[in-house]
């Protein structure tokens, strides 16, 4: 019976010098979970390898990537004719396959469990092949969907599909492969962009908070608050919005509210087209009014920081503030 090592916390194994060990190891990036394989304090390489890899649910596994070239041979489903390969096949095993009995191979993409079976094939023959897979490297790549905090990977043995076997096979190998958990960050959408603020005076757009709306329809879906950066720019990272279609509006202090219509967002970066915001709104009610001129007017001439009516923000109220509210009187935001 092949020995099984299979653990749920990080454990040095030491194996009897006779036995050969090869550990397996889990990294994460993002929702991208790498496995690796090292053989240690042995000169015989792994031949082929045949492993279940599981998640927590509710998460799923929904692609496998990133293969090893070096196993190139998929067991489960290559396809041979007249003794030729005509198909190398996947190396996810099938779970339906005839010859597999219940419970001995895991369902598939897009479940909470995969079967792997890799093998390499070669020539000039021998672990000194030029052709040969190295003793440790990448195996494979899979993605973990449906999981927004963090998952733990089990990777085990599958000894019905071979397990680990090296190039001698008399060797049977310890296989230590620790219970991995890693956290993993909501795949939500990252906004970013430039922001236009007519008429205000270069460089006071730098450390301006700029308030972002994300509606589904009528449903505010979340606001945010980014900072502005030189010339506009900035980045915000959605909490609760998925990805999706929505409207996004955007706000400040004294300037019309904006609406970009039927923007879809996806997980990770969106760049977003640039919203050019009218000014003149001194009460922020998102119309440009008789009230708005009168706040102007009690401070017309006034110099100081933050005024209001200081539309431009050159900080006094003076003709050029009068003359941006005239240009956009009885105007509303969106």
């Amino acid at each position: 019976m092949k020995k099984l090592g299979l653990i749920t916390a990080v454990l040095m194994v030491v194996a009897a010098p006779a036995l050969a060990t090869v550990n397996i190891t889990c990294t994460a990036d993002g929702n991208m979970v790498t496995v690796s394989y090292a053989v240690v304090s042995e000169p015989n390489k792994v031949r082929a390898f045949g492993l279940d890899i599981m998640v927590d649910s509710p998460a799923k596994i929904n692609d496998v990537n990133n293969l090893n070239p070096k196993y190139w041979v998929y067991p489960g489903s290559i396809v041979i004719v007249n003794g030729e390969v005509n198909d190398v096949g996947t190396p996810v095993a099938n779970p339906y396959d005839p010859c597999t009995l219940p419970g001995q191979t895991q369902p598939g993409l897009n479940s909470g469990g995969i079967t792997i079976e890799m093998g390499s094939l070669y020539y000039p023959t021998g672990d000194n092949s030029p052709n040969a897979p190295g003793t440790s490297g990448t195996l494979l790549r899979f993605k973990v969907c449906h999981v927004f905090e963090g998952c733990k990977v089990t990777i085990r043995e599958n000894v019905i599909r071979g397990g680990v076997v090296l190039t001698n096979p008399a060797l049977d190998p310890v296989v230590n492969s620790p219970g991995y958990t890693f956290v993993l960050l909501p795949q939500v959408p990252v906004l970013g962009g430039t922001v236009t603020l007519q008429n205000l005076t270069a460089g006071k757009e730098v450390g301006k908070t700029v308030t972002i709306e994300i509606y589904n329809g009528a449903t505010l879906v979340e606001t945010l608050s980014p900072v502005l950066a030189a010339g506009g720019t900035y980045t915000a990272t959605c909490v609760t919005t998925t990805p999706g279609t929505y409207d996004i509006k955007f706000k400040a202090s004294h300037w019309l509210r904006k609406k970009l219509a039927g923007v879809v967002l996806v997980a990770g970066s969106n760049a977003l087209a640039t919203p050019s915001l009218l000014n003149g709104d001194v009460n922020g009610s998102n119309v440009i009014d008789v009230t708005d001129f009168g706040l102007l007017r009690t401070n017309f001439l006034k110099t100081g920081v933050g005024l209001a009516g200081d539309l431009n923000e050159d900080n006094v109220v003076d003709v050029t503030d009068f003359g941006i509210l005239r240009t956009n009187f009885l105007k509303a935001g969106d």
